[in-house]
């Protein structure tokens, strides 16, 4: 395996596990599964212990209302492996994540026109086919602006838990679509 396959197959690892404890952080201490059934759900972490996660502190914010919001830019070469994350998020909401609890993605991969915004119910994902266009740069702060505000407006929440998935490249920039990043100043000009 090169390594460039190996460095995007620790990201999809990274990118469930924290989207696993996001939603773990987003329930009841009684409701939380142990972790061998969220690794078994998640295809994640097999050899994790219960007592290798501390669920009160995780749980300590368990009455606020959280959106997790999924900001994939994979128009690049990373379009296979954002598809793969994105299964994992399906496999992984299902295993006890509470109503008040709201899973949204914004996907973008390398084919042309392939631009979706999904709300993730359990097992199910429900396309938003009024958000935006069919084909979205996603390295535009503008977009980012625009997913983070639809966000807010449709799934309000008391938490919102973002997650900006793609390339980076440090203090250069971050979400490449099609060779083209977003800078830091453009992501700050994004979240205000």
């Amino acid at each position: 395996m090169g390594r460039h396959a190996r460095i995007c197959g620790l990201s999809a690892i990274l990118l469930a596990a924290c989207l696993s404890v996001a939603l773990l952080a987003c329930l009841q201490p009684s409701t939380v599964p142990d972790m061998q059934t969220v690794s078994a759900a998640a295809g994640i972490m097999p050899s994790l212990e219960a007592s290798d996660v501390h669920i009160d502190a995780l749980a300590a914010d368990a009455n606020s209302t959280w959106t997790v919001a999924v900001y994939m830019s994979a128009d690049n070469n990373l379009g296979i492996y954002a598809a793969m994350d994105k299964d994992e998020i399906l496999a992984a909401t299902p295993i006890g994540v509470p109503s008040w609890v709201n899973v949204v993605v914004l996907f973008d991969g390398p084919a042309s026109d392939d631009t979706s915004l999904s709300i993730i119910d359990g097992a199910d994902e429900n396309p938003v086919p009024s958000f935006g266009s069919a084909e979205m740069d996603l390295s535009e702060p503008e977009t980012l602006a625009l997913f983070i505000n639809w966000t807010r407006d449709n799934l309000p929440s008391e938490r919102l838990c973002l997650c900006l998935w793609g390339h980076g490249s440090g203090w250069r920039g971050l979400l490449t679509n099609k060779g083209e990043q977003m800078s830091l100043p453009d992501l700050d000009q994004a979240l205000t």
